[in-house]
């Protein structure tokens, strides 16, 4: 199918918002008159149908019928970033926005306020401080808490990669530099983002509540060639940081694959298919090279080469040697090898649960009591495995030095992420 166009437009547009739409039948008529409510009335709204199959497009038309400023795109099913690449061509408007189809407007006078400061502040992209995310209003997390209202922030100084809905865009910068999305199916708009707030330099703020994200459970949209994509966009920012020298974002965009997405990454690895092994092997280089370490070895890696050493064998092994084991932690880590302990028949060997303190933990997990780290008597001959994360392990190390505990190992959480990884493939 071509591309067609459906629709008219008001003759001044002060705003474009553009809403890429798959299979969104449920949501696309609550998402488009979240915008037609908007204080702001100068503003056209255009919808890209990237293929649906559902009732999606009938739901537009009814409302095409009712107001003039909606335009319909539709193409062939290309994934979200190229149907917003549709709509940028298509737009008209001073500046554009973005909103998801699943998503809607949350302050009707949102676009209305962004546009003003904009405007005051002859800025290229302006940025809502709040947003709403399933029901609660939160800060986001681009910004200081002494941000103020109508403050312009430099980007050398903030170097956002997330929120993009949440931002206004001049759309003469944004085509003269020729910013698009990338073709990804996953992680396509923090490389988006970061090109043009960095090509923007300045951003102007508003102490509004602008979006309302409805956050999936992340692990559910992933699959290989998503995660492929995935690691592409982080590829993507890695190097753009490298290139312009943009510390924080460097950081922020390791962190993320290290940490945010490293349990998506172990769960959609297929030994059989080396592609994404591949691409983990492309960034580590990169990021050796970036921290000058040539025996750096980033998490995800780590943890393939965990299973790869056989380290759950080693770990049981070591358990049955000991009569007793207590095991420090009882977060989602500690449930999570208490899981892999039950799983391999060996979860009677724990005698006791530990934590820091006791406030705010269950009594008992597994059927096993969960007590305070002071409350219990020492036992020589006991094995005391710690499970928490690597930001969190040295602490605990401390904590069981200063009472006493020398016994211990800390289990790896990238062999955690691993074994949920193969629970769920199962």
């Amino acid at each position: 199918m071509g591309l067609l166009f459906e629709g008219g437009v008001i003759n001044m547009v002060k705003i474009s918002v553009i809403i890429p739409i798959y299979n969104c039948e449920q949501y696309i008529e609550q998402c488009v008159r979240s915008v037609l409510r908007q204080t702001l009335k100068d503003l056209e709204v255009i919808c890209v149908d990237d293929g649906s199959t559902d009732q999606s497009v009938q739901v537009l038309r009814e409302l095409m019928r009712t107001d003039e400023r909606i335009i319909l795109c539709q193409q062939k099913n290309q994934g979200p970033g190229i149907a917003r690449n549709t709509g940028m061509k298509r737009a008209e408007g001073k500046y554009i926005a973005f909103l998801d189809a699943d998503d809607f407007y949350w302050d009707q006078n949102g676009l209305e306020q962004l546009w003003k400061v904009c405007e005051a502040k002859k800025a290229a992209a302006g940025a809502s401080l709040q947003w709403c995310v399933n029901g609660l209003v939160e800060r986001l997390e681009d910004f200081e808490e002494n941000v103020e209202e109508e403050k312009i922030i430099h980007y050398a100084e903030q170097q956002a990669d997330y929120h993009f809905c949440c931002y206004l865009f001049l759309r003469e910068m944004l085509i003269k530099k020729e910013i698009y999305f990338p073709a990804y199916l996953r992680f396509e708009d923090p490389p988006f983002l970061v090109r043009a707030l960095y090509e923007a330099e300045h951003i102007a703020v508003a102490d509004i509540c602008l979006y309302y994200y409805r956050r999936p459970v992340a692990g559910k949209r992933f699959n290989e060639e998503r995660t492929l994509d995935l690691l592409s966009g982080l590829m993507d920012n890695v190097l753009f940081a490298q290139k312009h020298n943009l510390k924080p974002l460097l950081y922020r965009t390791v962190r993320r694959l290290e940490y945010e997405y490293m349990g998506i990454i172990l769960e959609n690895i297929l030994l059989d298919d080396l592609r994404i092994i591949e691409k983990l092997q492309q960034l580590n280089n990169v990021i050796r090279k970036i921290k000058e370490d040539t025996n750096y070895i980033i998490r995800p890696l780590r943890g393939l080469l965990l299973y790869v050493n056989q380290y759950d064998c080693k770990i049981i092994r070591k358990i049955k040697a000991y009569d007793e084991v207590i095991l420090y932690g009882a977060g989602r880590y500690g449930q999570l090898f208490l899981e892999f302990l039950e799983e391999r028949n060996c979860l009677e060997k724990v005698s006791t649960i530990v934590v820091t303190e006791q406030k705010n933990n269950k009594s008992e997990l597994r059927g096993i009591k969960v007590k305070a780290l002071k409350d219990l008597k020492k036992h020589k001959d006991s094995l005391v495995l710690v499970a928490a994360g690597e930001n969190f392990q040295q602490e605990m190390e401390q904590i069981l030095r200063k009472h006493g505990y020398r016994n211990y190992e800390m289990i790896r959480d990238e062999f955690l992420y691993l074994m949920t990884a193969q629970w769920n493939a199962e």
